[in-house]
């Protein structure tokens, strides 16, 4: 199918399952609970039903799952801001720009643990607003802010090694 080419490609322990979730531009959110024998899209909007391609919350980037939580707290970027979910992928929160990103298009999105919790990462990029920039937006786990790292960093993915934090 046109469209559903996935950047990212997930596996997600949910109890005793694993999930796979794979975003994709033009094709929504695909999750599949029965190692791949079938796909169903995910939507943000409980209200929607079918993928509108001119609707930028429709267009999936990037996806991560902090496993240090039971269920995992699911992230997935979109053209429009990145979506969470804390009840393994039934309802879904956004955050945009408007919530403290440097830009609603998320291309990579990462976790990684410390000490002290785990820290969402999300690789932005300018959508369609004036005021949003390329940059990295950061989260730490509870915090209700968003924070920055320089404002004129473009990256195109996250690595992290466990024994290693800046």
């Amino acid at each position: 199918i046109i469209g559903r080419l996935a950047y990212d490609a997930v596996l997600v322990p949910m109890d005793d399952d694993t999930v796979i979730w794979a975003p994709c531009f033009y094709g929504g959110l695909l999750k599949s609970d029965d190692w791949m024998e079938s796909w169903s899209n995910v939507f943000m909007d409980s209200s929607d039903t079918t993928i509108d391609f001119d609707d930028y919350s429709h267009r999936f980037f990037s996806f991560t799952a902090d496993t240090s939580k039971s269920p995992p707290v699911l992230w997935a970027g979109t053209a429009s801001g990145v979506y969470r979910s804390q009840d393994g992928g039934i309802v879904w929160e956004e955050f945009d720009k408007a919530d403290g990103l440097t830009g609603n298009w998320i291309v990579a999105l990462n976790i990684s643990y410390t000490d002290s919790g785990s820290i969402l990462w999300a690789s932005t990029r300018k959508a369609l607003g004036e005021d949003e920039y390329d940059g990295v937006s950061y989260k730490w786990e509870g915090d209700t802010i968003w924070h920055h790292l320089n404002d004129t960093l473009i990256v195109w993915n996250f690595g992290f090694c466990e024994d290693y934090f800046l």
